[in-house]
Order: C-alpha cells, then sequence, then structure tokens
C-alpha cells in the first residue's frame, strides 16, 4: 500500500479535525459537568460514563458530529493501546485527533494504521477509512514505514499460492531490494543443485523453478545481521501428502519469508547501522515425478529417506516405527491408513494400495505408484 494512502495525517492539519477526547471514570464527571444542558442530556441517554473501551459521538446543535469521547483505563496495560484503533471500524470518514492524553500514544496511532488495512487485490476498494491526525511529539515517517512494511507482509501471505509462487516473491524481493538499493542476487539452476542441493530438492518437482533470493545492504564494516526466511509457496507434504485439511493454509508457508522481507524494509528504511543479509529459499513444493526427486541428496550424496529394518535395501514409509521389530500393517494399521481415517478419504487409502505395504515394508513411492486419484484431484490445484 503506497504510504501517501495510509490514513495519516501531518500534525499541522489539525486545525478542522473532529477531537477524540480520551476520558476515565475519575476524569469523566468533571468533563460531564462542562458540558452544557443538551450534550448531558445525549449522553445520559447514549448511557457512557467514560467506561474504558467505549465511546459516543456527540454532534453539534446543527447534528453534525462534534466530538467524539472514548473511554481509557486507568492504568494502561500491555496491549490495550491498539484498542483505540477500534474506533476506525465504527467511526464516520472524517479526519479527527486527539485531543488528551493516552497511556500509549504510539501504539495507539500504529493500531489505527493496522486497523485500516484491507486485502483487496480481487475485489472493489472498499469505502475510504477515517483519517488521523499524527500528534506533534511522533514521527511520523517512522509509523508510515512500519505500517507499510506490515501491509507488505499481510499481502504476500494473502495472495493465494496460484498467484504467489517462486517468480513472484522474488519479485517482492527485487522491490524491496531496488528500493533501498541493496545488492541482490539469484541462485538457481545448476548452482543451486550444486551450492544448496535441499533447497533443490524440495522444489524440484515443480513447473515454478527452485531458487535462492539472497541480497546484502549497508557499509561492509558495519555490525552483521543475516535474517533468513522460509520461502515453500506451497507444501503439499511430499511424500507424505497432507489430507485436505492441512493444505488449506499451505499458502501461508511462505509467511517466513514475507515476513523478513518486512523487517529488512524497516531496517533499510529506518538507515540503521548494520551490514543487513537476507536469505529466502524459495520453493514450490508439489509431487515428485521420479526417483530423483523421491529421496534428496546432501552435500555427501546420502540418501535421505529412511531405511525400514523390515527388508533390507528397502525405503522406509513415512510414520513407519523407528525401531524394533517391524509390526505387521494390517494388524496394526499402515500409517496411510490411519491418516485416511482421520481425513475421512480414500485418496490415503489408495495410497496405502499402490505402495504395496508387505510385512511391515514399505518402498519409496515412485511416479507409476501414486495415486492417480490424488494427482487428478491436487494437480489443478497446484499448477
Amino acid at each position: 500500500m503506497p504510504e501517501t494512502s495510509l490514513p495519516l495525517l501531518p500534525a499541522n492539519r489539525a486545525r478542522g479535525a473532529i477531537p477524540i477526547v480520551p476520558v476515565t471514570l475519575k476524569s469523566w464527571a468533571g468533563i460531564e459537568r462542562s458540558l452544557d444542558k443538551t450534550a448531558r442530556t445525549w449522553l445520559k441517554a447514549s448511557g457512557f460514563a467514560g467506561q474504558p473501551g467505549r465511546h459516543v459521538l456527540v454532534p453539534d446543535k446543527d447534528g453534525n458530529l462534534q466530538r467524539v469521547f472514548y473511554g481509557v483505563a486507568e492504568t494502561a496495560k500491555v496491549g490495550e493501546a491498539f484498542d483505540f484503533a477500534r474506533l476506525v471500524r465504527v467511526l464516520p470518514d472524517a479526519a479527527y485527533r486527539i485531543d488528551g492524553a493516552l497511556p500509549d500514544p504510539r501504539g495507539a496511532v500504529m493500531g489505527w494504521l493496522l486497523e485500516t488495512y484491507r486485502f483487496e487485490r480481487y475485489r472493489k476498494p472498499s469505502a475510504p477509512s477515517p483519517r488521523l491526525v499524527c500528534p506533534a511529539e511522533l514521527d511520523r515517517a517512522a509509523l508510515l514505514a512500519a505500517a507499510e512494511a506490515h501491509f507488505m507482509v499481510r499481502d504476500l501471505v494473502n495472495t493465494p499460492s496460484a498467484d504467489m509462487g517462486p517468480d513472484e516473491l522474488e519479485k517482492a524481493a527485487r522491490q524491496v531490494a531496488a528500493r533501498h538499493r541493496a545488492k541482490l542476487r539469484i541462485v538457481s539452476g545448476d548452482r543451486l543443485r550444486r551450492d544448496f542441493p535441499m533447497v533443490h530438492a524440495v522444489g524440484q518437482a515443480s513447473p515454478r523453478r527452485p531458487r535462492l533470493i539472497d541480497f546484502t545492504w549497508g557499509p561492509a564494516r558495519a555490525p552483521k545481521v543475516t535474517l533468513v526466511g522460509k520461502g515453500v509457496c506451497f507444501d503439499t507434504g511430499g511424500l507424505d501428502i497432507k489430507p485436505a485439511s492441512g493444505m488449506l493454509t499451505m499458502k501461508k508457508d511462505m509467511g517466513g519469508a514475507a515476513n523478513v522481507l518486512g523487517l529488512a524494509q524497516m531496517i533499510m528504511a529506518a538507515r540503521l547501522k548494520l551490514r543487513l543479509r537476507v536469505l529466502i529459499p524459495a520453493v514450490r513444493q508439489r509431487f515428485p515425478a521420479g526417483r530423483r526427486a523421491d529421496q534428496p541428496q546432501g552435500h555427501q550424496g546420502r540418501d535421505r529417506q529412511h531405511r525400514c529394518r523390515g527388508s533390507p535395501g528397502a525405503g522406509r514409509c513415512p510414520g513407519a516405527r523407528r525401531r524394533g521389530k517391524p509390526r505387521s500393517a494390517d494388524r496394526h494399521g499402515h500409517p496411510h491408513r490411519r491418516r485416511a481415517r482421520r481425513a475421512r478419504t480414500r485418496s490415503a487409502a489408495l495410497l496405502h494400495r499402490r505402495c504395496g505395504a508387505r510385512r511391515g515394508s514399505c518402498p519409496p513411492f515412485h511416479g507409476a505408484q501414486r495415486s492417480r486419484l490424488a494427482h487428478a484431484l491436487l494437480d489443478p490445484l497446484l499448477r
């Protein structure tokens, strides 16, 4: 969201803004006596007496909004400053200013800004939010920078995975780096396979190629800070396929990368004296298409798939016992069957039949062995 659209006006725009008067239970009696008879009658009918978290709109003689009273607690508690942001949802569109003392004015203003966030990429813009005049003692630029970073993080996480893959995540990182003149490089292809084999292994089955996003900012001799964010844009579970309930929120699996980008943007906007480095492995995990994707290999070429004690050389099925004598899959319940009962779906049971579990051993899934039904249901969602 552009800075100019954020509803925080500079302090010199206070003239003409409607005052929001913070009151407490103790101070309310004196404030009420200072009002005219019409206002006292209105307040008595509304039932407002300075209760914390409540508000009341007071009109003038012509029926226009004259002021807003807002109740605050005598002693501030952690998080209560954000309660002030409730007014964003209930006040009419206008310019407002804080006329009085708040326990945490910075937290109140920050809460006001965050409450105005809307994710409207796929819908018509909603009505404009009420605007607040920034108190003169606060740093308006810092507040706007923090709010803008928050909104960027939320936009990235809220975007569906069809429109938020490694390419889109790289584009967002490039925008942040270019804005602050950071030096960015992308590691992909054969170099990613050689230098970061596990990152490559996670994302190699997807047509959206995996990559490592790496950018640096700040003086080389400054104190060093490195931020690493998980950029798995969608996680099917790989060999251990997640049920539908587990996949519903997998678009948020890249939330770590989004938060790292937001934090990096705040650091660079504040011009902190740091040598900042940001690392984001951006991948899209899908069903593997063959043996190479089945068994990710590390730098030493070691197979990451567990081995089953019941059958020398055979791969272990995810979830099988790690120690002791293998148990019968039919007697004790194969992991795929247990998952099928929990998810109330037949897809896992089909996977179990195709993997050919016998006498406690289960070979690793190959492309020809995985369920056609699972592919038919999930492939359109993951393209």
